[in-house]
């Protein structure tokens, strides 16, 4: 009898969380996090990131199978002129387009109910998509570069309803220390998202009321409390949002289960039950919406 009990708490949980989603989404307030492992469907892969390092690696002949730009850089057979130009080098890769969005991220983002997104990784896949479902006029891109008198912040709250891409960790250039590279570049940046003095401090307050979705930032366990800790550091007033990650270990989500965040395992899934939110509450809203007489509305009534 306890274990029918049990299933039925945690149906009644999980209708709980998405009925949350759901009314955050249809009133504008949940902002997507998107990372590396979201963005592309490629043959080599879902993550850019590790497509690059792997064909870093080829190229330079490395007998080693780095997992990370920073085991990349530091192998032993890793040109050491080329370590230090390590971040021109990628500004001149992806100078033109080399990665093709997902379809997971078109379904999402094409949905139009995600105007604001920040992503968390370098590549502008993110932003070339959002480009292709708003138009190049209407997008706006921001960039946290680690620099107090350059980072990109928001004005007023307004602007949170405004087509806007706001890469966290920097966007690709071929400047040195402007985008995360390498582990010292995320702890330096993370630094800086922490810092109250140092971080975009319009964006940071607007993040504490809104819900945010995390998709593909397959981030290790403390690293992904930063992250989280970053945007959202006030947990006791409103819960972190839904945490999409095929690969979280346990300590990871015992933590977000103890902020009450949503979790779940299946990208795919968890689109398709947005995609089929949205398309439920906008039937809703327009079978309703003539039962709900504007106020002050001026109304001709025919005498024909």
């Amino acid at each position: 009898m306890a274990i029918f009990n049990n299933i039925k708490k945690m149906d009644t949980e999980l209708t709980r969380q998405w009925d949350i989603l759901a009314r955050e989404m249809m009133e504008g307030n949940v902002i997507p996090v998107i990372g590396p492992e979201f963005l592309v469907d490629d043959e080599r892969g879902s993550n850019p990131h590790q497509i690059l390092i792997d064909d870093l690696a080829e190229a330079y002949e490395l007998k080693n199978h780095p997992t990370s730009f920073s085991e990349l850089l530091f192998d032993r057979d890793f040109d050491a002129n080329d370590r230090k130009n390590i971040y021109a080098m990628l500004g001149d890769a992806l100078s033109q387009p080399l990665f093709k969005p997902s379809l997971l991220l078109k379904r999402l983002l094409g949905t139009k109910q995600f105007p604001f997104v920040i992503t968390t990784s370098f590549i502008p896949v993110v932003e070339d998509t959002m480009r292709e479902i708003w138009g190049e006029d209407r997008l706006r891109g921001m960039c946290f570069t680690n620099d107090p008198s350059h980072n990109d912040d928001i004005r007023t709250r307004s602007d949170i309803t405004k087509p806007t891409v706001y890469y966290m960790f920097g966007k690709v250039c071929r400047s040195e220390k402007k985008y995360v590279v390498t582990d010292y570049d995320m702890l330096s940046f993370c630094r800086s998202w922490l810092s109250s003095a140092d971080r975009p401090q319009n964006l940071a307050a607007e993040m504490q009321t809104k819900y945010l979705l995390f998709l593909g930032n397959n981030y290790s366990d403390w690293l992904a409390r930063f992250i989280c800790f970053s945007l959202k550091s006030k947990f006791d007033t409103q819960p972190l949002g839904l945490v999409v990650d095929t690969m979280a270990e346990d300590s990871f989500l015992q933590f977000l289960h103890h902020i009450d965040t949503f979790t779940h395992g299946n990208a795919e899934e968890v689109v398709s039950r947005i995609e089929t939110l949205i398309a439920e509450k906008r039937a809703e809203q327009e079978l309703s919406r003539w039962d709900r007489p504007l106020a002050n509305a001026d109304v001709f009534i025919s005498y024909s």
